[in-house]
């Protein structure tokens, strides 16, 4: 909005939240464990099944697929239609041309059957079972 347009500070209320979460970040060892429990037993399971997640180091987990991006997009369309699997999308040019790229957030909510199922669905897409 033209007033904002050259301030540089952020909304109270974005910087409270910010707080809050750093506050819970520095407090809940068990979720931050969990949440790296569930995205290794992830990468793990992906790598074991030939997928390509190329370096993750964070939980946010890439996995690479050489197709266009048509194709990708049917796919996650698939994965939310028939398996309710979210992922998003990432195509040219953040990712090299006729590379796409789907990144999948776990969470610590997650369990690990959670990324037995996502791993079912990726493996029935990619097959187009």
């Amino acid at each position: 909005m033209r007033s904002q347009l050259h301030a540089k500070g952020l909304p109270t209320a974005v910087i409270a939240g910010n707080r809050t979460r750093l506050r819970l970040i520095r407090q809940l060892d068990d979720r931050r464990e969990q949440l790296w429990t569930v995205a290794r037993g992830l990468q793990r399971s992906l790598l074991d099944n030939g997928f390509d997640i190329g370096g993750a180091g964070s939980p946010i987990t890439p996995v690479y697929f050489d197709m266009a991006p048509e194709d990708a997009a049917r796919m996650t369309d698939r994965l939310r239609d028939e398996h309710d699997i979210y992922c998003s999308l990432v195509v040219y040019p953040v990712v090299p041309r006729g590379v796409v790229q789907l990144r999948i957030v776990p969470t610590a909510r997650h369990t690990l059957a959670d990324v037995e199922r996502t791993l079912s669905a990726l493996v029935a897409v990619r097959c187009g079972g």
